[in-house]
């Protein structure tokens, strides 16, 4: 009797392990957000922050756009929209072309 119910375990557990390395080898995730390939995808989670074990607030960038969300079990709630997306690639820019007028 505890011979098959350990075999029977064993197998179950085989399984488990045997969905998961296909679930891996062909990319199924169970995150929607980390399976985009697509690097012109238009929405982007920029920032997460717990507040406590029922709220959360986040951060959501869209097409240069920021919008902060205060998510809760009750309901979620906009903060703040239309936020500008700061521009961190021309402050780069400015920065080298500052160094480099410093060299010369």
């Amino acid at each position: 009797m505890y011979m098959q119910t350990l075999l029977a375990l064993v197998f179950v557990l085989g399984l488990i392990f045997l969905m998961a390395w296909v679930a891996k080898k062909f990319g199924i995730n169970a995150s929607p957000n980390m399976s985009i390939k697509n690097k012109m995808a238009r929405l982007k989670v920029v920032d997460f922050l717990r507040i406590d074990a029922r709220r959360s607030v986040v951060l959501i960038k869209r097409d240069n756009k920021e919008h902060l969300v205060l998510l809760g079990v009750n309901g979620d709630i906009l903060l703040e929209s239309g936020i500008d997306a700061p521009n961190f690639e021309g402050l780069i820019n400015e920065n080298v072309k500052e160094v480099k007028k410093a060299d010369a």
